[in-house]
């Protein structure tokens, strides 16, 4: 799920302890779909620049993005300054979108986003399903950037991290977010793994409903740029494949473990090199294991040289090579990456440390 809707169901969210601490009374998930909708139907155009920041193990990466909406459904996003990518420039009319990489000086086009249509999400199972696994409270008042907003509290309910985690990410996962009264958009939000500040996202120079014109939704692309088009956003997305076939497909050789813990089996491959576009790798491929409840997802990214290894982790070595390990706490995957030559692989799973580096050692 995307963060702009996940921010949008915090919105509903938010408007269930709100409204429940004002009439007395609990709203059902109806109930709260029903005032969100019409809390954004008075919202026709906003833009902000927005400041985020991860940590990880004592890393920070840090981005800084300026970002306008406008309904129904034209967006644009530049990313001012990044620690960890180029400048980069989204644009969409809701028909076409551009993204140009101003380092590489390089647009693609997408010429449809049939795939993704706002209308098509169902808010109110996400807003039962999010009442039904968190404590929602409100915590208090404070201003955030001059203007005042509430403080609204998301916290998992007990024994809902027993589950085996088939995720990438940690489940236990809590949130703080200062939500502005009188426009009801967020001001700043921050989450937590255990108690351990994970992400922090603030929107500063919030505006909303100042008549931005539809011409600053197309974008006109620089004399001598490297254009590369698709029909449709389904185009970008690599097909799964059988090993054998992304053996076949593929410039490189794929590593295949020889090793899986007891119940996994190979689900599918898949084989990518849209990300050379932007400057990126020249072939990714991808590789996905499956057990009755748990996951293995290996990344073999192939570039012109050796990459550079994630800051973030633990450091230990596969067959003599360093390597960073990162294990989420309470549910969350293991993530172990280290460099063959010119290609770093990376595995994500559901299994602990000492198995990670297990199938990482029979890649070779």
């Amino acid at each position: 799920m995307s963060t702009k809707k996940i921010i949008m169901c915090m919105l509903a969210i938010s408007i269930l302890v709100l409204s429940s601490g004002c009439v007395g009374g609990d709203l059902t998930a109806e109930q709260i779909a029903e005032q969100f909708e019409q809390k954004q139907d008075n919202i026709q155009d906003y833009s902000a620049t927005i400041h985020m920041a991860t940590f990880l193990e004592g890393n920070e990466d840090s981005t800084v993005a300026r970002y306008e909406m406008k309904k129904p459904n034209m967006m644009k996003t530049e990313i001012i300054e990044s620690s960890s990518s180029g400048k980069i420039i989204t644009v969409s009319n809701g028909s076409t979108t551009w993204t140009y990489n101003q380092d590489e000086n390089t647009v693609m086009i997408i010429e449809s986003l049939t795939s993704f249509n706002e209308s098509d999400f169902d808010y109110l199972n996400l807003i039962q399903n999010m009442m039904e696994k968190n404590e929602i409270s409100l915590e208090g008042e404070e201003k955030i950037d001059g203007r005042d907003s509430y403080i609204i509290a998301m916290n998992p309910r007990e024994n809902e991290n027993n589950s085996v985690n088939t995720s990438l990410f940690p489940t236990n996962i809590s949130t703080r977010m200062w939500l502005d009264k009188e426009i009801w958009l967020p001001l700043k939000y921050e989450m937590y793994n255990d108690g351990e500040k994970l992400m922090v996202v603030e929107y500063r120079d919030l505006k909303i409903n100042t008549g931005i014109e539809d011409s600053e939704f197309n974008f006109k692309i620089p004399e001598d740029t490297k254009v590369v088009r698709y029909e449709d956003i389904n185009d970008m997305v690599p097909e799964d494949l059988k090993l054998e076939k992304a053996m076949d497909v593929s410039e490189n050789e794929i590593l295949v473990p020889s090793y899986l813990p007891e119940g996994y089996e190979f689900e599918h491959a898949n084989v990518n090199n849209n990300s050379a576009i932007f400057g990126g790798f020249e072939e990714s491929i991808s590789l996905s294991y499956r057990s009755t409840d748990g996951f293995i997802h290996i990344t073999e990214n192939f570039g012109e040289e050796e990459s550079s290894l994630p800051q973030m982790g633990e450091t230990v070595t596969v067959n003599g090579n360093e390597a960073r390990l990162v294990s989420y706490p309470d549910g969350g995957s293991t993530h172990l990456s280290w460099n063959r030559g010119k290609c770093m692989v990376t595995i994500m799973g559901s299994v602990d440390s000492d198995e990670i580096v297990r199938i990482a050692e029979s890649m070779e």
